[in-house]
């Protein structure tokens, strides 16, 4: 057996004899949400089941649905030149679909958050090619209510997102095309108040600031925002920093790749803590494995 093989072989059963004992000390920390208002127990619930790969039978078919168009993204065709701008050569899609599909893990994350919280009103910025979409409808036709309008810029790729929402049965989303700062004055004005949000657009901290800015307004008491990829640059830590501390969040998460927010009325206290769930991405098995 060669080294590499080797090294990797060991590297997998060392994770898997650590595994119990992290699972266990995470929970720990999970189990401490309890106690923190609002949404508490919600969170608390849907963090536990993704430690423990916790899903229902009824859930787990509709995330096979969802993980079949994953594992054909291999097979898409690539995009004619021009379809990402006037001056965009011919465009890669099967190899930026794999690269740019978050693993399995944070997506059923995404999807416990939905299912527990039972948020009404939902907004995603950056609908790229419609997997998180189609998890997080997913999660509000099982709880039979709730809209989610989620916001591409590249009309190919909004186009690739709505056929996959089709191809999955989910009819509680709607596509929408636009440059979010540009796009979203307008699609506010008929959205209400918002309850929960998915921000995985911009990857800058002066970009995304100005998104929160337009949005802060018109959050629902308890909303929560989660936002993709805290960790992708010194810009997005700045970001996560700066977001931590408005006023009216008082429960911020830090997951490693994730961050989740919670805001309310400001207070004289919120409450910040880290849970790591990254590791979960290299421990083998399917994330929806476990027996509801």
């Amino acid at each position: 057996m060669s080294e590499p093989s080797l090294k990797k072989k060991l590297g997998a059963l060392r994770r898997r004899i650590q595994f119990p004992f992290k699972k266990r000390r995470i929970l720990r920390k999970i189990a401490q949400l309890k106690k923190v208002a609002p949404h508490g127990e919600a969170l608390a619930r849907a963090l536990s089941e993704v430690v423990e790969r916790r899903v229902e039978p009824g859930e787990r078919d509709r995330i096979a649905r969802i993980e079949a168009l994953r594992a054909d993204f291999p097979k898409l065709a690539p995009l004619p030149a021009g379809s990402l701008g006037p001056d965009s050569p011919t465009f890669d899609l099967a190899s930026f679909g794999v690269k740019s599909s978050k693993p399995p893990i944070w997506d059923l994350l995404l999807f416990k958050l939905v299912r527990t919280l039972r948020p009404k009103v939902l907004l995603e910025l950056g609908t790229c090619l419609g997997l998180s979409a189609c998890y997080q409808s997913a999660a509000l036709e099982l709880n039979d209510e709730g809209r989610i309008l989620t916001v591409e810029g590249y009309p190919a790729f909004a186009a690739i997102a709505k056929d996959n929402l089709r191809s999955a049965g989910m009819t509680r989303a709607e596509v929408r095309v636009g440059w979010h700062e540009e796009a979203l004055p307008g699609l506010l004005k008929d959205m209400g108040l918002i309850d929960y949000i998915f921000l995985d657009g911009q990857h800058e901290d002066e970009p995304n600031w100005r998104l929160m800015q337009l949005l802060r307004p018109r959050l629902a008491p308890g909303a929560v925002v989660v936002v993709d990829d805290i960790r992708w640059s010194e810009d997005m830590e700045r970001f996560w920093k700066r977001v931590c501390e408005l006023p009216e969040v008082c429960i911020s998460i830090d997951m490693k790749q994730v961050g989740l927010l919670v805001f309310d009325k400001p207070g004289p206290k919120s409450e910040h803590c880290e849970i790591p769930l990254h590791w979960l991405e290299k421990y083998p098995g399917s994330p929806w494995c476990s027996k509801g």
